[in-house]
């Protein structure tokens, strides 16, 4: 079960959940600091954006808080990725209570992308006589343009009570990424053209503009490029030298990973537990991805379909990556998320 996806399971459908309580606030999304807070700060305001947004699930029903936290083209996974807006402006306001609480934040060098991940839980109305659902969300915010947090992407996995409630629940920041340096200034290119007149005449002009290609959007395809590169060399080492020595090269020592049924794994050695025998080979389909414009912190997600042989039905399932650049330049997979959408007869 993921967050969103609590209620589906709720209206009989299948459904995800979230969790996070603090005292009273509106659903207006909590904003950036002004110009010149140290990233510390800005970490702050990510972590009180998701627990505005818990709040406002149970102030206001989980229908109202997600409409008015999620970005216009932010994707839900039901479990396959779906626009999310669409997704909650379909269904009717759920029954029942949805809340949850950050245990972890990390957020990109320039502050404008931050992922958010903790436990949550679904109460059912009184009247139900239903017992409560547990489980994890996986947050990824953006924030751009403007100054307020929304959310990016959404995913989650449901699994037995935890030992301690939301009220126990503390932050475990990631990494701290420092603040990029100052953009280097981008030279416009020069255009002339020369002109003649059917009479008795001559023309030319002269002009200035930026390049063809702006320097940032060649800096963002190169980074959202090689972070693809690591995720492919994940399927290929998999394929070549199996599942565990993959994870153990080309993941972050404090990998989160997340798969329904458990509470996530951190670690590397933790998550080539869980993930236990090989299922089989495994082909991703890319659905989409983003990048900080610090080019530091990353993510992309789509379906993974699993064939025990070649010639097999493959079993199918959603995922989440989320990317981090070391400190030598090279991408890590920081958090892996999974939900299955089918599975072979």
């Amino acid at each position: 079960m993921r967050r969103a996806w609590i209620i589906v399971a709720v209206l009989g459908l299948a459904m995800l959940g979230r969790a996070a309580a603090a005292p009273a606030a509106s659903t207006t999304p909590v904003g950036d600091p002004a110009p010149g807070d140290a990233p510390s700060a800005s970490l702050d305001t990510l972590i009180a954006a998701e627990r505005a947004f818990s709040r406002a699930s149970v102030e206001h029903g989980m229908k109202e808080s997600f409409l008015a936290h999620l970005a216009d083209d932010a994707i839900v996974f039901e479990p396959m990725p779906a626009n999310g807006k669409r997704v909650w402006r379909a269904r009717a306001n759920p029954s029942g209570t949805l809340i949850w609480a950050p245990d972890f934040a990390e957020l990109a060098g320039a502050g404008d992308l931050g992922v958010t991940s903790g436990p949550w839980e679904y109460r059912p109305p009184p009247e139900r006589n239903a017992p409560t659902g547990y489980g994890h969300f996986v947050s990824v915010w953006r924030r751009a343009p403007g100054p307020d947090w929304r959310v990016a992407l959404d995913i989650g996995i449901g699994h037995g009570q935890p030992p301690g409630g939301l009220d126990q629940v503390d932050v475990s920041k990631g990494p701290a990424h420092p603040p990029p340096p100052p953009a280097k200034r981008e030279f416009g290119s020069l255009g002339y053209g020369f002109g003649l007149m059917s009479g008795s005449g001559f023309g030319a002009g002269f002009a200035t503009g930026p390049g063809f290609i702006p320097r940032a959007d060649r800096m963002m395809a190169r980074a959202i490029n090689a972070m693809m590169t690591a995720e492919r060399a994940i399927y290929f080492s998999a394929r070549t030298k199996g599942l565990a020595r993959a994870y153990t090269e080309q993941a972050a020592s404090d990998l989160r990973f997340y798969r329904e049924g458990a509470p996530p794994a951190v670690g590397v050695s933790e998550a080539i537990a869980a993930i236990g025998a090989p299922a089989g080979r495994i082909e991703p389909v890319p659905f989409g991805d983003g990048m900080a414009s610090s080019y530091d912190l990353g993510y992309s997600y789509g379906l993974l379909l699993t064939r025990a042989t070649p010639a097999a039905r493959a079993d199918t399932s959603a995922y989440l990556h989320v990317w981090r650049k070391d400190a030598a330049g090279r991408w890590k997979l920081a958090l892996d998320a999974e939900n299955a959408v089918s599975k072979k007869p």
